[in-house]
């Protein structure tokens, strides 16, 4: 939740990765589903959608270090040309 406020945030600004906070909150929340229904799916398939979920939240930590990163390299509100 906080990651999609702060990303809506970020997104109003023109910087460098003004998107990546809100791809991390929409990921996030993929990889919460695929977690949610693993049980429900082990039935049928029998690999399960747990390891979604750790591939998926592998993919949100990229994203968030990617903002961080981007951000404190251009700068708090740097603007794109």
């Amino acid at each position: 939740m906080v990651a999609l406020v702060l990303g809506v945030f970020q997104a109003t600004e023109r910087t460098v990765a003004r998107f990546t906070l809100l791809a991390a909150a929409g990921v996030y929340a993929a990889a919460l589903f695929f977690r949610t229904i693993d049980n429900e799916v082990c039935p049928v398939l029998p690999i399960g959608t747990h390891f979604l979920w750790h591939l998926l939240i592998g993919l949100v930590t990229y994203l968030a270090m990617r903002s961080l990163i981007l951000s404190a390299t251009t700068g708090v509100g740097a603007r794109v040309r």
